[in-house]
């Protein structure tokens, strides 16, 4: 029999040392999320009792109030949902679910009040989902999820069910369109027609539908306001007849993508061309179309109102990018519009931060620029061939790998291939800078630096084809506002016992004013020293006198370890002095200048068990030191954080929904509570705030800015007061709900804390992001609306920056 008394004592320690700072004690400085995502497209839409919900193409959710559009909350993949790109929604009845592509599904109880939410992820037959349809059927919730081009699956009461293919079950295709419950019958749509899944059997109901129609499919299925089915195809819409079980012909030709009915009235979302859509509502006879506010609508949803939801593009604009919007119809025919106010970057790459503090993120694909201050964004997402002030980007094609800031205030875009992009926030305006009108040596550019002097430090890439010449690898740029001055570029030396003109450069780090480290691939770490040997940091730069200069390197290996320097990404300093090297692992080097020797002081690969030390993912892509000393490391699947408790070295983790549950060993490895908001995919670069207080994280699924807590000093009130009562408790027997007392207020007054509560399984029970000082947080349910079983829970508290663990007791 297992021991639960010393398993419960085991988890709270072991949870109790996860939150411990230096020195000890029950507190931490606790990483804070703000996901930076593109809302480039409302995908579906949903009316429930005076809420409204809308799905975003890779944004995540948005829900508000019918009475006040405007105040629409957003919700993000790892803080609440399990995506953050939307196919479906729908309400069973009981719950709202959410079907995400890549990122499994999401129920929800009581979205318009207090929604609490439950990923379906690693039990389902697969993540990319891109239906789902459900309903109460004698008394029991069934929920269906279509899972792309594998089937469906089934949810009862919650709990996972049965997988149907076409090859196992006769389901008529294995990629499924969209789902409709009409009455306890499911019906399908495919590109194949339309299949029926009734009294666990599935048959084909095609009848009556042009199948022989060129590029014929089945969009999407819907039940009217009259409770009639209807099926919008390619080739028309079709109402279903129950007692012929065929369909019949209401709307001839066109490609009709969408239906909406509810209580006011059916509607159809017809597709005219690639950027055009058109809504028509049925009046009983005929389908009549209504005029849009936007050419292209997306999604719509029929309550006590008509809603729509698309993406507004704005002139100049890339095809690629784009603005969600919503809108509501009101009763004499016209649409108020409502746009998301957020980033254009779906794909980022290149970030950074500018001197004050705003945080710009560039667009892989090249579709734009955009910059958020924490109040607004600004965007560059012109051609400048199309600008009226010759203001924008070089084209949409040219990656954005690379992006810094200088000294005065300036953002550098490099635009792969092409040149550079000088930024002026403060009037909109750029400068393009080419190898042509410069002194640029070369348009490959695959890193920015900016030394704590003001000149900005340009790395570059090799050639690509076979004869190919391209062997500039490092410019300085002497005073960036004098860029067109070719006396302000300084080309460094190649193949004269320093750089190769055969290898990429990735990185480089400012060692000491005097001193830049290069991270070139397949050669090793070079140290060039700017004035030799025989002045310091403290002496004038002599950046265009090479007859001085000291280069070692290059640093190829280390004897302790295997991790290797050849195949580095990021470079960052370390508060001591010492070189943080991120690429197939970390490493953390001290330099012996006089012996020209480099030691490895501490090193780190994958994490391969719970009790082993070490990344999540030994791909390393950037790395970041903070305000704190602490180490950020980026990696292809996640985040780390290296610090040290204790005198011992801790390295905390973040990952979001989809990676962990992609990676079969992260489950065994760690606990989900490393789940967090970023935004998924592939993560590639680091920018460090000016104050070192954030991080701006890149990947393919967008960007997010990253707190990592409290800097320096104790925070004013001591967490050590803060406890649970009452404790123990037993819920609904007078006690009331759970509060929180002894909770410090901070300089500001304010005193709010953030509420997780952990089973002695590590698994989240219930959060408030938002609790006062006595409230009450918690009725003892679980996310799913249960109650919670008699035993022991921890509380983890989080207040400016600093977390404590309490222990409370469930007895019912």
């Amino acid at each position: 029999m297992r021991n639960h008394r010393a398993s419960s004592i085991i988890w709270l320690v072991l949870l109790a040392c996860a939150v411990s700072p230096p020195g000890g004690g029950a507190l931490a400085q606790e990483a804070t999320f703000e996901p930076l995502l593109a809302a480039r497209e409302v995908t579906a839409l949903l009316e429930l009792d005076g809420q409204v919900l809308a799905g975003l193409d890779g944004g995540g959710m948005l829900a508000w109030p019918v009475s006040d559009p405007a105040a629409a909350e957003r919700w993000y993949a790892g803080d609440g949902l399990s995506g953050n790109t939307v196919a479906d929604l729908v309400w069973s009845g009981r719950h709202v679910w959410v079907a995400t592509r890549g990122g499994g599904l999401t129920r929800i109880a009581d979205p318009g009040t207090a929604p609490q939410f439950r990923q379906y992820t690693s039990n389902l037959g697969g993540m990319d989902l891109t239906a789902v349809a459900g309903a109460l059927v004698g008394g029991s919730e069934r929920v269906y999820y279509a899972m792309a081009g594998a089937g469906l699956g089934q949810i009862i009461d919650g709990l996972s069910g049965n997988i149907y293919t076409a090859e196992q079950d006769g389901l008529i295709d294995n990629d499924i369109n969209a789902m409709a419950m009409y009455g306890d019958e499911l019906f399908i749509a495919t590109p194949s027609g339309v299949s029926r899944f009734r009294s666990n059997v599935f048959t084909d109901q095609n009848e009556g539908l042009p199948l022989d129609f060129d590029g014929f499919t089945v969009n999407d299925l819907a039940v009217g306001p009259e409770g009639d089915l209807w099926a919008a195809c390619a080739g028309g819409i079709f109402s279903w007849d129950p007692v012929a079980e065929s369909w019949t012909e209401i709307q001839a030709a066109g490609f009709w993508i969408g239906l909406a009915g509810g209580e006011s009235g059916l509607y159809a979302l017809r597709q005219l061309n690639s950027t055009t859509n058109a809504v028509f509502r049925w009046n009983g006879t005929s389908f009549g179309a209504l005029t849009l506010p936007r050419p292209r609508c997306a999604a719509v949803a029929s309550g006590e109102d008509l809603w729509i939801g698309g993406r507004s593009t704005l002139e100049g604009m890339n095809g690629g990018a784009g603005i969600a919007y919503y809108g509501r119809r009101d009763t004499g025919g016209d649409f108020t519009v409502w746009e998301i106010e957020s980033s254009l970057v779906q794909n980022a790459e290149g970030v950074a931060f500018a001197p004050d503090g705003s945080a710009w993120i560039g667009s892989h694909v090249a579709d734009a620029v955009s910059g958020y201050d924490g109040s607004g964004w600004s965007h560059i997402y012109r051609l400048t061939q199309e600008s009226p002030d010759g203001s924008g980007l070089f084209n949409y094609g040219s990656n954005i790998l690379a992006m810094a800031a200088d000294n005065d205030g300036m953002v550098w875009v490099s635009q792969y291939t092409t040149g550079l992009i000088r930024h002026d926030p403060a009037t909109g305006l750029d400068d393009h800078v080419t190898p042509a009108n410069s002194g640029l040596s070369g348009a490959y550019v695959l890193e920015m630096v900016t030394h704590p002097e003001g000149p900005l430090v340009i790395l570059h890439d090799i050639a690509w084809g076979e004869g190919d010449e391209y062997p500039q690898k490092v410019d300085v740029l002497l005073d960036p506002a004098g860029w067109d001055d070719p006396g302000n570029w300084v080309a460094l030396p190649v193949d004269e016992g320093g750089l190769t003109s055969n290898n990429r450069i990735w990185a480089a780090v400012v060692e000491r004013p005097d001193v830049i480290w290069f991270a070139a691939e397949d050669y090793g770490l070079v140290r060039w020293d700017v004035n030799g040997g025989l002045q310091g940091p403290e002496d004038p730069l002599t950046w265009d006198d090479f007859g001085d200069d000291r280069w070692d390197g290059p640093l190829a290996s280390f004897t302790t370890t295997n991790n290797d320097p050849r195949k580095a990404r990021g470079l960052a300093l370390a508060p001591d002095g010492t070189i943080w090297c991120g690429g197939n692992g970390l490493i953390r080097f001290s330099y012996d200048e006089l012996n020209r020797r480099g030691v490895a002081v501490e090193y780190y690969s994958e994490k391969t068990g719970p009790s082993i030390t070490g990344l999540v993912s030994a791909s390393v892509s950037d790395v970041a030191v903070d305000a704190n000393g602490h180490l950020w490391a980026a990696t292809s699947a996640g985040l780390n954080r290296v610090r040290r408790a204790g005198g011992a070295p801790v390295i905390d983790a973040w990952i979001d929904l989809g990676n962990y549950f992609a990676n079969p060993s992260y489950p065994l490895v760690y606990s989900a509570n490393v789940i967090s908001p970023l935004p998924g995919g592939t993560y590639r670069d680091l920018a460090l705030s000016p104050d070192g207080k954030r991080l701006l994280l890149s990947s393919d699924g967008g960007a997010c800015l990253v707190s990592g807590g409290t800097v320096g000093g104790a925070v004013s009130g001591d967490l050590a007061g803060v406890f649970c009562y009452p404790n123990p408790w037993t819920p609904g027997a007078g006690e009331g709900l759970l509060k929180l007392g002894g909770l410090p207020a901070d300089e500001t007054g304010a005193a709010t804390a953030a509420v997780d509560v952990f089973n002695l399984e590590g698994q989240l029970v219930h959060r408030n992001a938002v609790v006062e000082p006595d409230e009450e947080f918690w009725d003892g349910k679980n996310r799913v609306g249960e109650n919670a079983s008699s035993g022991m829970y921890v509380v983890k508290v989080t207040w400016a920056g600093r977390t404590t663990v309490i222990p409370v007791a469930v007895v019912r």
